[in-house]
């Protein structure tokens, strides 16, 4: 019964599993890096009041 269980389930969850945990879009990240990066720079010039 076990490796008819196993046999039935293995390639779906496998699938379900690949299909789920896949790699994030490039452009996504990206975006929000690129986002990321110009608030924390605008947060530098803003509170940047000490210039020598």
């Amino acid at each position: 019964m076990r490796k008819l269980l196993q046999y039935l389930f293995k390639n779906p969850l496998t699938w379900a599993g690949n299909k789920l945990s896949g790699a994030p879009n490039k452009e996504i990240v990206f975006a929000s890096l690129d986002k990321l990066y110009k608030s924390s720079h605008q947060r530098k010039t803003k509170n940047d009041c000490h210039k020598f």
